[in-house]
């Protein structure tokens, strides 16, 4: 008989250097893995236990004015692809990211999901490493899995930014602007809210039918209704880039719906909701703004200064 040979516990070898980054800007991640092999498992023994990959921020630089959110670069590669039969794919079609949840626990959200106005859906299987799980988020995508990192750019920390984006801040460097309305069906588009330049952490929600509509423009671009009727991106959940930060949509299954953005925005904004039908639209919005900035704040008409002829009403 043979001898039976000795039962060895696999040890973990020495971590390997860590890969380049995932990103040039923004929140880059780099990955250094390590493998079992010092000893590896041999005679029925145990296999390593612990972990394999081990995972830093890398880049924290701005990425410049005007770039595309990580998600829409990521589905920017597939315009313009050849198709399997070598052709060329049809040049009008541009890919834009879908966000199908906003649940950080939920395994999806890492996934990579484009779609596009006029064809199917491109599923990838997961979004690199350093995208945020939704525009606004302290989470970012690593490993396919939602991880915080803090505003002092490190793994886990506890560190937050205060309602003024200041980091570990007390709020005392901003002020709270906030209002909840109610609009009634008469003149088609009504200014909800002039939002300064500097802002942040803007929130606008709206609850009512969906065919009224919220839009949203800048002195130096033209205005845009947020809900897209296109196919594929109606009740899609998606981002923009206005006004030097990104806006976040969200369309939610009862009718509401609610765009946020983290600033601060390089440009003054002004937000409409269209009404369409009899119904009338609730619309809740709050964000903050620098200590000493001057506001322009909406009211309604007065009341006519004739009774016939022409004259005039004032809104301030």
């Amino acid at each position: 008989r043979g001898d039976i040979p000795a039962k060895t516990d696999g040890g973990w070898g020495k971590w390997g250097k860590f890969q380049e980054c995932s990103r040039t800007c923004g929140v880059g991640i780099q990955v250094s893995r390590r493998k079992c092999e010092a000893p590896s498992p041999s005679g029925g023994g145990r296999y390593c236990v612990g972990q394999r990959e081990r995972f830093r921020v890398c880049s924290t630089k701005h990425c410049p004015e005007k770039s595309r959110e990580f998600r829409d670069d990521q589905c920017h590669i597939f315009n313009h692809r050849k198709q399997s039969n070598g052709r060329l794919a049809d040049s009008s079609i541009t890919w834009k990211a879908v966000y199908e949840t906003m649940n950080v626990s939920d395994p999806g959200i890492c996934r990579l999901t484009c779609i596009s106005k006029k064809t199917q859906w491109i599923v990838g299987t997961k979004v690199i490493d350093g995208t945020r799980c939704y525009p606004g988020s302290s989470e970012y995508c690593i490993n396919g899995q939602c991880v915080h990192i803090g505003c002092d750019g490190k793994l886990g920390s506890s560190a937050v930014e205060d309602a003024c984006r200041v980091c570990n801040g007390d709020n005392s460097t901003c002020e709270r602007v906030a209002e909840t309305k109610t609009y009634e069906h008469g003149k088609r588009r009504q200014a909800i809210a002039k939002i300064p330049k500097g802002s942040v952490n803007i929130n606008f929600t709206k609850t009512c039918s969906k065919s009224n509509l919220l839009r949203i423009g800048t002195s130096k671009e033209h205005s845009f209704f947020l809900f897209k009727k296109e196919f594929g991106l109606a009740n899609r959940s998606q981002s923009y880039r206005l006004a030097g930060t990104v806006f976040f949509y969200v369309v939610h299954p009862n009718e509401m719906e609610s765009f946020f953005a983290l600033g601060p925005t390089d440009d003054q904004l002004t937000v409409w909701v269209h009404l369409r039908d009899r119904e009338k639209a609730d619309v809740d919005y709050s964000y903050y703004v620098p200590n000493g900035t001057y506001q322009w704040h909406l009211t309604k008409w007065t009341n006519c200064s004739k009774s016939c002829d022409t004259d005039a009403s004032v809104g301030m």
